[in-house]
């Protein structure tokens, strides 16, 4: 369907397989597609390929991945294709991870109850 109408995107674990280089060097659309192996909670295992995104987004800066590297992906069940995973740190430079923000923030509850005021540059 196009512009995404009805599509249900299902996070899974995937696993970085194989890779090659694609486009063309000469006309700089030079990019790097890989072969995921997807784990979904439901269903079987299976294969899929995904591109290099070609645009960053404000929300989506892309960390390049290696072959045998676990990562984040979304999968359509329907034809499995694939896309990434912008909440996964480990593919999104701009992802937050949970655990980081977890301790910032009891750190800066504790130091404000201590009496402690961060600087503008002990800010995350």
């Amino acid at each position: 369907m196009p512009f995404g109408i009805g599509e249900h995107w299902i996070k899974a674990e995937g696993l970085v397989v194989a890779s090659r280089q694609i486009g063309s060097q000469n006309l700089g659309t030079w990019r790097t597609e890989w072969v995921i192996e997807v784990h979904p909670t439901e269903g079987g295992v299976f294969r899929s390929a995904i591109k290099e995104p070609m645009v960053e987004h404000d929300d989506f800066r892309f960390k390049p991945v290696s072959q045998g590297q676990t990562i984040g992906i979304e999968y359509d069940p329907k034809n499995h294709s694939l896309r990434w995973d912008k909440s996964d740190p480990r593919t999104n430079i701009l992802a937050k991870r949970p655990d980081v923000e977890k301790a910032t923030q009891e750190q800066a509850f504790t130091d404000a109850l201590a009496g402690r005021t961060p600087t503008p540059t002990d800010r995350p």
